[in-house]
């Protein structure tokens, strides 16, 4: 007869994983990077300055804006022969605003939610950065038509442009430090492409699968649409918490 198995002590619980180690010191590392950038010294003014139905109405304007993009992100993993249900799209919508508040730049987060949602998801990586080209196409299609939008509206309203545009040295001064940064990448990927021409032959392949994948938004002008809508009324929906 097997003796009684004896309960377990409360001093041998299982060990907390690596990876959950790694999440909470990212998450920590994340949030401080935010707070320093939004200036926490100014948090507290804002907070205590807030009105409860504009801020509600604000929340929701900014939920039902993360709602249609985790439809669109969705869309265009389904492009790429991946779909792990609205949740997890949901998921990644959250965890690229997270990422692009954090890093510099929406590349950088692309890349970044990328890789986090093809080893979360057992995915390719290749293919999840492709359908997150593909997302930031159809948002930039539905950002121009947001943007006609309300300037045909603003000419119709009788609104005054300026006459002359006065130069702004901390906002242009980072356009052109940025325009100036890329065209040296570029250069610089350009000699060493000459230098070595197998690099050519892996960019061919790159530029050939982004064809492909824009090939197949292409032959479905209704989900194209569709995408290009819901861009439009998140941007709606963006600039009403905006004022």
């Amino acid at each position: 007869m097997a003796a009684p198995r004896q309960p377990a002590s409360p001093f041998l619980q299982p060990k907390i994983s690596r990876r959950r180690i790694a999440a909470f010191v990212c998450s920590t590392v994340l949030l401080t990077l935010i707070l320093w950038r939004i200036h926490p010294e100014r948090l507290g003014e804002v907070l205590g300055n807030i009105r409860p139905l504009p801020a509600l109405a604000a929340l929701a304007c900014v939920v039902g804006a993360a709602a249609l993009l985790a439809v669109r992100w969705r869309w265009m993993l389904q492009l790429q022969g991946v779909d792990d249900g609205y949740r997890a799209a949901w998921a990644g919508v959250l965890v690229g605003n997270a990422l692009s508040a954090a890093l510099l730049g929406a590349l950088l987060a692309d890349i970044a939610k990328s890789g986090w949602y093809s080893r979360r998801h057992g995915h390719a990586y290749s293919a999840v950065l492709l359908a997150c080209g593909l997302d930031r196409v159809c948002g930039g299609f539905g950002l121009v038509l947001y943007g006609l939008t309300t300037a045909g509206l603003a000419v119709v309203g009788g609104m005054r442009w300026p006459g002359s545009w006065k130069w702004n040295l901390p906002t242009n001064g980072w356009v052109l430090g940025l325009g100036a940064i890329t065209v040296l990448l570029l250069t610089v990927a350009g000699l060493v492409a000459r230098r070595k021409p197998q690099l050519l032959t892996g960019l061919q392949n790159g530029r050939d699968r982004i064809v492909q994948a824009w090939s197949l938004l292409h032959q479905r002008p209704k989900r194209l649409a569709a995408a290009i809508a819901v861009s439009f009324v998140a941007n709606l929906l963006i600039g009403a918490t905006l004022g």
